[in-house]
């Protein structure tokens, strides 16, 4: 499940974790104040006005169905209120136009009245008087409280939940490898060069090699995430080379399976990708149960956690985890079910100057 809202923006943002809990109190408590009990209460005295039905009887029904939708979780409230919402409206619809429908005869004279009176001394009277200014401004709070959640601060706590796209707009690049790796799901992307768009499923691999120039946009879909890098070739020498941009398949990658682990290579070893960048090698691993891999501490490791829980030379980790590995020659994995890995090796320092050193 996802959560959020105000109060992890609170906290993590503005460090001020005590104001975090003083306004989740406040919101749990508005919820039952201006929430629940107001609508309960105006839907128990309807039915037992018209149908004679006990207020109490009411209450309780409607508990337990508000506590059908909700044990579901989000997932859940989001399927009711979407077949829900939608028959509401349909229906808020017919009856107001059967009200004004039933009442056709004042149409005329209610829209007569308003241009006729909206200009005179009366109205502008009216208007100012401290009396009605605070009415209408009492009904208007009143109206966007109960019909938008509008100022409680409860409806970025449901937005957060939501799982919708990205688009990042047209941008240049010049002299830098750009490697884009589709963890999930789908991107689109386009550059100036084939001035097309074109997309990639998970497991797909995108490298721009963006030379002497070229622009980019990339599109990551709803639910779909990627894991893009940046890396440094010989600037003296790529940026007087022609922009080059080249997709990989899933299938262009071949996984070697071992009894510990199994090695989906990337970049280096088998791979087809060819960067100009020195020594990058790129590799998602499966580490199926408890083992070591041998690593070379001359070379920087670069390690993101796709999923799993584990410990890794005795320290834990867990999904979304990044750490980096230097000056070690074996790395240690203690896991109790399978877990996924994206490793990057690098050299420490490269025979070129870096970006940072020119």
């Amino acid at each position: 499940s996802i959560s959020g809202g105000p109060m992890y923006y609170i906290e993590n943002g503005l460090n001020m974790k005590w104001l975090a809990i003083l306004f989740s109190i406040c919101l749990l408590l508005m919820c039952l104040g201006t929430g629940n009990m107001p609508q309960i209460s105006s839907i128990a005295v309807i039915m037992n006005d018209t149908f004679h039905i006990p207020k109490f009887v009411t209450g309780a029904v409607l508990a337990v169905l508000l506590w059908m939708v909700i044990i579901g979780g989000i997932k859940r409230i989001a399927q009711i209120a979407s077949k829900l919402v939608p028959f509401m409206a349909f229906w808020y619809l017919v009856g107001s136009f059967a009200v004004i429908i039933s009442n056709y005869e004042n149409i005329i004279p209610s829209l007569q009245s308003i241009f006729v009176h909206v200009f005179t001394p009366a109205a502008a009277v009216g208007g100012f008087l401290g009396a009605s200014v605070a009415a209408a401004l009492t009904r208007g709070v009143n109206r966007g409280l109960y019909s938008n959640e509008a100022g409680q601060g409860s409806a970025p706590i449901a937005h957060a939940s939501s799982k919708t796209g990205s688009t990042i707009g047209l941008h240049p690049h010049k002299g830098f490898e750009i490697v884009s790796y589709v963890l999930r799901g789908t991107i689109g992307h386009y550059d100036t060069k084939t001035d097309k768009w074109w997309e990639l499923d998970q497991g797909s691999l995108q490298v721009i090699k963006s030379g002497n120039g070229i622009a980019h946009s990339e599109e990551v879909k709803a639910n779909s995430a990627i894991f893009q890098i940046w890396f440094d070739p010989n600037l003296t020498k790529s940026l007087y080379k022609e922009a080059e941009y080249k997709d990989y398949e899933a299938s262009n990658f071949k996984t070697v399976h071992e009894d510990q682990i199994s090695t989906k290579n990337i970049v280096g070893d088998s791979s087809p990708v060819d960067l100009d960048t020195e020594g990058i090698e790129m590799k998602e691993i499966l580490v199926k149960q408890d083992t070591n891999i041998s690593i070379n501490p001359a070379e920087t490791y670069s390690i993101y956690v796709l999923n799993g829980s584990f410990t890794l030379n005795r320290k834990k980790v867990e999904t979304d985890d990044f750490i980096i590995v230097n000056e070690l020659d074996i790395l240690n994995f203690g896991v109790k079910s399978p877990v996924k890995i994206f490793v990057i090796k690098s050299p420490k320092v490269p025979t070129y100057a870096t970006y940072s050193n020119i």
